[in-house]
């Protein structure tokens, strides 16, 4: 009933707490799934919809990472396509990328933002800009509410030892 479909294997920060080691693990082949594959996928999930409840376009990567990820969320909608959700760091959030997956039918999405404290965040997703997500959530919050005020937007964060003081401010 529930299905988590990774179609890439990268990601664009190094957290502290992430066990992957993706310049090591993704050396071999294409770090983004073949279209070929995820289409032949869509169409399996398509003739079991009746089965399937949720669809998660998420795995160990980043999903803003994968360019084909507007057109495979609507693939996947089209005829009463499943739920389909997805979970991102925001960093390449952008207006555009922002509008195309609203537009694309995406029923829900979580934003990872481990601190609202720039230093302990930055310390947290290495190579994230604490700034640059911030403001992507936010006006991906407000686009949202202007597109498809629908769309389930959840902010988390992983509460671990540099954070752990903070959900309540967090909240």
């Amino acid at each position: 009933r529930y299905v988590l479909l990774e179609t890439v294997f990268a990601c664009n920060a190094r957290c502290v707490m992430c066990g992957i080691d993706f310049d090591r693990e993704g050396k071999s082949g294409s770090r983004v799934m073949a279209p070929a594959l995820f289409d032949k996928i869509a169409a399996e999930l398509a003739g079991n919809k009746d089965r399937i409840n949720k669809v998660w376009l998420l795995g160990r990567g980043e999903p803003f990472l994968d360019k084909a990820l507007p057109g495979r969320i609507a693939a996947l909608k089209t005829e009463g396509g499943p739920w389909v959700g997805i979970q991102s760091n925001a960093a390449m959030l952008s207006e555009a990328r922002a509008e195309a997956v609203i537009r694309s039918g995406l029923d829900e999405i979580f934003i990872t933002i481990d601190s609202l404290v720039p230093e302990v965040f930055e310390a947290i997703r290495v190579g994230l800009d604490f700034k640059t997500v911030y403001a992507n959530a936010r006006a991906f919050i407000r686009l949202r509410d202007r597109l498809n005020p629908n769309l389930r937007i959840r902010v988390q964060m992983v509460r671990q030892e540099a954070n752990w003081e903070e959900p309540e401010a967090f909240k």
